[in-house]
């Protein structure tokens, strides 16, 4: 395994998994749902600034709907 890279195995994005850090929820949890993806390239200016997991956005729509519930 010492002498395996990493590029040996990645798998380059394809232009259906980058969204703009400007985009919003909607946009990048319908590309996540529609796409299959578990995680989105994050970009500015064509530059990749982060990344969001399926995980970071079904969170925060938990969190969002729970503030809306009432007791």
């Amino acid at each position: 395994m010492g002498k395996v890279h990493v590029r040996d195995f990645m798998q380059i994005p394809n232009e259906g998994e980058f969204v703009d850090a400007n985009d919003t929820m909607n946009v990048a949890m319908h590309r996540i749902v529609m796409g299959r993806h578990h995680s989105m390239l994050v970009t500015r200016d064509k530059e990749i600034v982060g990344i969001l997991r399926s995980t970071d956005l079904f969170n925060t729509l938990y969190e969002m709907l729970a503030a809306c519930q009432t007791l």
